[in-house]
């Protein structure tokens, strides 16, 4: 059972998710009043991007994008214009449009963001133990539920067409880009001046706005609590980055 939390707003051609707006509001009077303590602060760039991506995620999807690539209801997962509408819709929301933000207020730097490796062998010993741990958060409330329930499937058949983009765009690409927002801008990118907690907290609440709740939400979030972990002792997002990836195609594959 699952249950969706999102509020929605629709000004014309606008989808506003006003749960994002909240937590960017929260995030804004946080950051006022670390200022008034005179404290180090990077939680109004923060606010900003996430009250930005409660905007461009539904507008692009539900409007914008739907003129290019029109999503059938009911909505088909393996469906390659669903694909190719979400895929575009996550690279510019996620990707495209927080790296030239970052870019143009001279805030991009590739370190930061947990894009370059100062330790492999800590990565690779981080990753591996993470990773399992993470993968098993993961896939446990799937099997759970495959184990009290045989029908526990999606309801589609996939053409191999749909399968294949679905497994090297969807699990691949869609949830590497993810992973580099989350932990890579959200979290890694503010250590220096904010408390991991908050970042983690932060960055954890925002994520939950774009997925349906359900009971096995605590799994989930404990996934994310292992995969910040991970990237903050390795200063680097590609062990929570794997770690995702992984659990996206084995809870896939465990409900086709």
């Amino acid at each position: 059972m699952t249950w969706t939390t999102t509020w929605l707003w629709f000004f014309d051609s606008l989808i506003v998710n006003i749960n994002l707006l909240i937590i960017a509001l929260a995030v804004f009077c946080t950051g006022l009043y670390k200022r008034r303590k005179n404290a180090r602060t990077s939680l109004f760039w923060i606010a900003f991007l996430i009250a930005f991506v409660g905007v461009a995620y539904w507008t692009l999807h539900g409007r914008l994008l739907q003129a290019i690539f029109p999503i059938a209801l009911p909505e088909n997962p393996f469906d390659p214009l669903l694909i190719a509408n979400y895929v575009s819709t996550v690279v510019l929301t996620f990707a495209a449009f927080p790296l030239l933000f970052l870019y143009l207020s001279k805030q991009l730097d590739t370190k930061k963001l947990g894009l370059r490796i100062d330790d492999m062998k800590q990565t690779v010993r981080l990753t591996l133990f993470g990773a399992c741990i993470s993968i098993i958060l993961t896939v446990a409330p799937v099997l759970i539920s495959i184990l009290a329930s045989r029908e526990y499937k999606w309801p589609f058949e996939p053409t191999a067409l749909g399968l294949t983009l679905w497994f090297v765009l969807v699990t691949g690409l869609v949830t590497a880009i993810e992973v580099l927002f989350f932990f890579g801008i959200l979290l890694h990118n503010h250590l220096d001046s904010e408390d991991p907690r908050l970042l983690f907290l932060v960055s954890a609440l925002t994520f939950l706005m774009f997925i349906p709740l359900s009971i096995h939400t605590p799994f989930f979030l404990a996934g994310l609590a292992v995969e910040a972990y991970i990237t903050i002792k390795t200063h680097n997002i590609y062990g929570a980055m794997c770690a995702h990836i992984l659990g996206v195609v084995i809870n896939t594959v465990l409900v086709i």
